[in-house]
């Protein structure tokens, strides 16, 4: 029988939250390499510019990564502020990732200003949630 409870190590607050931060990470990396054309194309970008391909399968592959990474972080003796952390540290670079796009005239300054933004606040949540959970009793 498998138990969902909460790990001796882990309180409810911090596995909820790993369940959902992961899941949401994982969908949203398979989101982003099956559909990766079309996200470009949301981002502003040209889906046949090989840096934006390269960089939109980063983040999908990576958000993968995070997203199991979290989901593990449920287990006995993990750390799942630390995961959350290590979300904003991803999202913060796609922030610098992006302001570089934009910069390079590979996203209009509009939508590219919305996708870095998106990123900064993301990191932002990440960060708090991050803090917030290593102040629990």
């Amino acid at each position: 029988m498998v138990s969902i409870a909460a790990s001796p190590t882990t309180t409810t607050r911090e596995w909820q939250t790993a369940i959902c931060t992961g899941l949401v990470r994982l969908g949203a990396g398979a989101a982003l390499l099956r559909w990766r054309d079309h996200a470009i194309r949301l981002s502003g970008g040209v889906p046949t510019d090989r840096t934006m391909r390269g960089v939109f399968t980063y983040f999908g592959v990576r958000d993968v990564a995070l997203g199991l990474s979290t989901l593990l972080a449920t287990r006995p003796g993990a750390d799942v502020s630390k995961q959350v952390a290590l979300q904003g540290v991803a999202d913060a670079g796609d922030t610098a990732i992006v302001i570089g796009l934009l910069r390079a005239g590979k996203l209009p300054r509009v939508q590219g200003s919305g996708v870095a933004l998106l990123a900064g606040a993301t990191a932002a949540s990440s960060f708090v949630t991050s803090l917030k959970l290593r102040r629990l009793p």
